[in-house]
């Protein structure tokens, strides 16, 4: 038996069942797209680029671990600048000129979360009009996050990527994206169109043990569309404002109908359960399916209990446009068919669109029920406590009972406790989002934007931002209101995304605005990834120089981290002490300041140490409880997780949590007489103790 683990285990097997997260599955489609090619003589390549952000944030690490598997199967990735950028290099992808050779052609895999797929529209319309290549293709790997878990509002990417022209396939498991995903490459090659796959939450933390043969996906390619002779060309290099029309008209018309052939040619949508005499039709795809799958089963209906009672059962595959044979043909005989989906009617009204000219068209119901109430919630994300009770209701409508679920249905929107985020130990936003008093804060995308859930006047944010807006807000704000300055907190990773051009706009617009950089050095909140277009910290306060910046001044965790020479004239660095001096300086200077904030993520440097990768520091701080008063100003001034109330013999007391502390010392700062550093052998390992139960003791569950 082998003891040694490689991420490539996941994806070198070509034959089998391997256990795979979503996001792995994601990683592991066009390996196995360059196989299939392979075994059919074509040679392809594929190119990878995006923007990284929840619910697909690792995927761009997990590509990046692979390494040398990835140029075995001629993948080339390279993280997106922007999502709108990434999108116009997929695009490339498609019109290559003088392509070479060797290649027949080039798959494009674009990704990131629907707040990119917002901002790279006008990109993924221009290069959806133009096409793909008839062996290349291109896949949108679009996030979406309907419970707003890890992003400022929630979303649901599948009406924006319609309305492009864009296809939608909606995977409801890991191996759909396995199987999905081949299907949306052949779709892009066959029908000349981008394909979209949404990719919610569910899906990308989910694992599954996945069949990964080859050939479990074999995509029929219809000869003909609508009794014509179906036969592509690949995109011109150069579409024209005149051309574009046509392109236009070709996108809805020519290849919108190529779509459908192919999916009713390979019968992506499956009717589940079936009953002759159905009275009841479901329908629902991705996760809401799953989540119908499973409150049937709480209510006691299995499959064969839903074809007894007349009840019938269909998972859509593609959600936009949707396959009308299918759909028509499993409306035959239904009173009523149930659209159960996420947010506003989409498959809903889609399905009456399709239906409504039958002579025998069912009721559909889905948001609303048949009197106009609301059933389907629209909001958030559709979990089994908000999915059965609607089923329920629909079921007894047609006479159907059911069992009462034998343990009560937590419903996990509205939580009994609610944990507020918070900063980690000796992040260096814990120091640096702090203000002088009386200051107006704008917050922004990324860690700092926590600051929104404080009650600290001294960092407590009075507005927020879509991503690269940082600043914009005051524009329209500061002609209206009696304040005069705002502070602006902005995040490396977003100041290179977009960020730079707000700070452009506040320059033209004679702002009075103090920008906070806050330079990290990684994009923490989506897996400690390196801001794509990163440059050292001088070169940034360069270039706001060369923009117009009035005044730009450093405040550092290490002043001795680049050279003296290589900050521009005029540019101050100052300790990290010295911020509240540093804001107040800048917020007296007319116009557009930044105050540079540097100082590296404290987890990020917590798991380099852990890998080797820094050297671990041998002085450690500790509390002496009977000189502590427990008047908590060292927690005030270091706004540190790390330092816990504890109550002892002598009364409420201050300690610090070893196993947490990231050793930033910021608590020191408190000027109390009850520290005490204490140096540590560097060698020496403390004595674990284990806190799981021996085996025997742990019980099976109930």
């Amino acid at each position: 038996m082998t003891t040694t683990y490689d991420p490539a285990d996941r994806y070198a097997p070509d034959t089998g069942r391997v256990l795979l997260s979503g996001i792995q599955a994601l990683v592991r489609l066009p390996l196995d797209q360059h196989r299939a090619d392979t075994a059919r003589g074509l040679s392809t390549a594929t190119f990878i680029t995006g923007y990284e952000g929840s619910p697909i944030g690792g995927y761009d690490l997990q590509l990046l671990r692979l390494g040398r598997l990835l140029d075995d199967h001629g993948v080339r990735f390279v993280p997106g600048v922007n999502e709108e950028l990434a999108a116009t290099s997929i695009w490339g992808t498609q019109t290559i000129p003088q392509m070479r050779t060797d290649l027949d052609g080039v798959i494009g895999f674009w990704y990131g979360k629907a707040p990119g797929v917002d901002r790279a529209g006008d990109a993924m319309r221009h290069g959806n009009y133009a096409g793909t290549h008839p062996s290349g293709g291109v896949v949108v790997l679009a996030g979406d996050d309907p419970a707003s878990k890890s992003s400022t509002v929630p979303s649901a990417s599948e009406g924006t990527l319609a309305d492009r022209g864009i296809p939608v396939l909606a995977p409801a498991d890991v191996q759909d994206v396995l199987d999905l995903g081949r299907h949306a490459i052949a779709l892009s090659r066959y029908s000349g169109l981008w394909v979209g796959m949404k990719i919610a939450t569910d899906i990308a933390d989910a694992f599954e043990d996945c069949a990964i043969d080859l050939d479990r996906v074999d995509p029929i390619l219809p000869d003909e569309v609508d009794d014509v002779p179906w036969h592509r060309e690949a995109p011109p290099t150069l579409m024209t404002p005149g051309g574009s029309v046509e392109r236009e008209a070709s996108a809805f018309g020519e290849r919108r109908r190529a779509v459908l052939a192919y999916l009713a040619a390979n019968r992506l949508d499956r009717v589940v359960v079936e009953s002759s005499r159905a009275r009841l039709g479901i329908v629902a795809a991705g996760v809401p399916y799953q989540a119908m799958r499973e409150s049937l089963r709480l209510l006691g209906l299995d499959d064969t209990a839903l074809t007894g009672l007349g009840v019938r059962v269909m998972r859509l595959a593609a959600i936009s446009p949707i396959e009308p044979g299918g759909i028509t043909s499993f409306a035959e005989g239904l009173d009523e068919i149930l659209v159960i989906e996420e947010k506003r009617p989409f498959v809903e009204t889609q399905l009456r669109d399709i239906l409504y000219n039958i002579e025998r068209r069912p009721a559909i119901t889905g948001a609303l029920d048949p009197s106009g109430n609301p059933l389907i919630p629209i909001d958030g994300e559709l979990t089994v406590a908000r999915v059965l009770p609607a089923l329920r209701k629909r079921l007894a409508a047609h006479n159907i009972e059911t069992d009462t679920p034998a343990r009560t249905i937590i419903a996990l929107d509205d939580p009994p406790a609610r944990r507020v985020p918070f900063f980690c130990s000796g992040c260096p936003h814990n120091r640096s989002t702090v203000t002088p008093d009386g200051s107006l804060i704008g917050g922004g995308i990324g860690c700092h934007a926590m600051v929104v859930f404080t009650d600290d006047e001294r960092r407590r944010a009075a507005s927020l931002t879509q991503m690269g807006g940082e600043g914009a807000q005051w524009i329209g704000q500061e002609p209206f209101s009696e304040a005069t300055h705002l502070f602006q907190n902005l995040g490396d990773g977003t100041y290179f995304h977009s960020g730079s051009l707000a700070i452009r706009a506040a320059i033209s617009s004679g702002s009075h605005v103090t920008y906070k950089l806050l330079v990290n050095d990684v994009v923490a909140m989506t897996g400690g990834q390196q801001p794509a277009g990163t440059r050292p910290t001088p070169q940034i306060a360069r270039q706001l120089l060369a923009e117009g910046v009035d005044q730009v001044l450093v405040c550092s965790d290490d002043t001795s981290r680049h050279p003296a020479d290589a900050w521009p004239a005029g540019v101050d660095v100052w300790t990290r002490d010295r911020l509240e001096e540093a804001q107040e300086r800048l917020r007296s200077v007319p116009g557009v300041t930044v105050l540079i904030y540097e100082a590296p993520c404290a987890t990020e440097i917590r798991r380099d140490r852990r890998r080797g990768r820094r050297p671990l520091p041998t002085t450690r701080v500790v509390i002496h409880e009977l000189v502590c008063e427990g008047c908590g100003d060292c927690g005030v001034v270091s706004n540190c997780l790390s330092l816990h109330p504890v109550t002892t013999e002598f009364g409420p007391r201050t300690r610090v949590d070893q196993a947490s502390c990231n050793l930033d010392m910021s608590c020191l700062e408190g000027d109390c007489p009850a520290f005490v550093t204490v140096e540590v052998d560097p060698d020496a390992v403390a004595a674990s103790r284990s806190i799981v139960p021996p085996i025997e003791e742990i019980r099976d569950p109930e």
